[in-house]
């Protein structure tokens, strides 16, 4: 999926936010809030899926972990919740801010 930005094509802002609100509406993408205001939107792919945030160069990073959207059903049904939708956003800093490989 290709990153929009200032360098893209002319666009009026509120198209493209609506349009986004439509997507989303429908359920053909997700967003998640990664903080500082920024929101990830991707393709629904109809499985848990979180996000590694670097803290510094604000690197996103997809994590597959492999928790299915049924045992976050069953953890919220068992708090008495409504499952509706999950995501989860672990921040640290990548290998290159944190000055070398993996840690």
């Amino acid at each position: 999926m290709k990153t929009v930005g200032q360098d893209s094509v002319n666009a009026n802002i509120s198209t493209v936010y609506r349009a986004l609100s439509n997507l989303l509406e429908v359920g053909l993408i997700t967003g998640t809030s990664i903080g500082g205001g920024r929101i990830v939107y991707e393709f629904n792919r109809g499985v848990a899926h979180s996000h590694l945030v670097c803290r510094d160069c604000g690197r996103v990073c997809d994590v597959d972990w492999p928790v299915s959207t049924e045992q976050y059903e069953n953890y919220a049904r068992s708090q008495g919740y409504s499952y509706l939708n999950s995501s989860l956003v672990i921040f640290g800093r990548c290998p290159k801010c944190s000055g070398g490989g993996h840690r």
